[in-house]
């Protein structure tokens, strides 16, 4: 009896494990033809996905949000330290969780209504307290293409019913002057 591996008949007849293996796609062009097409699309659709949502800035930032907030609580930490005839504390915007945002224009900008909610650590001179989980209601308003934003706030007008805003520039402290 001759052993298989001196045999000199043909490939069928050998054992299957002395067959050497084939790949799928040798047999079957087509299969591999349109998993390279199915596998480029992917890439393309990834692709463009990408683009379309990176393209386009999809409003204020948090740290710009930060700064809003500031502002606003500032403001009213000065009011209400001249009523009391008090100095103005300092204070400190720490957590800003954003619960919504929503798109709208203001005098004819693109502007955001954005909701949330922020902690907040003030210091007087002789004590320091945190407030914790306020709410905040602010509308940011772009200045035309650029990265320039305005705090808009609201304002009633008595006289009328019209509604107006005051806006204030959100500078950023740590920005390069030019």
């Amino acid at each position: 009896m001759r052993s298989p591996l001196t045999s000199t008949a043909s490939s069928a007849s050998r054992p299957a494990s002395l067959i050497p293996p084939f790949s799928y796609t040798v047999f079957n062009p087509p299969l591999q033809q349109r998993l390279f097409k199915r596998i480029v699309a992917a890439l393309m659709l990834v692709t463009a996905i990408f683009c379309l949502t990176g393209c386009g800035k999809q409003g204020p930032d948090s740290k710009l949000v930060k700064r809003a907030i500031a502002l606003e609580f500032g403001q009213a930490q000065v009011e209400l330290s001249q009523q009391l005839r008090t100095k103005v504390p300092t204070f400190k915007i720490e957590r800003v969780a954003i619960a919504q945002q929503t798109q709208l224009r203001i005098e004819g900008q693109a502007a955001y209504r954005i909701q949330g909610q922020y902690d907040a650590s003030v210091k007087f001179p002789d004590q320091r307290y945190r407030q914790e989980n306020n709410d905040f209601d602010v509308y940011l308003q772009q200045q035309g293409d650029t990265d320039n934003w305005r705090l808009a706030i609201p304002q009633e007008d008595k006289g009328t019913a019209s509604q107006t805003w005051q806006t204030y520039i959100l500078t950023d402290p740590l920005a390069k002057s030019t």
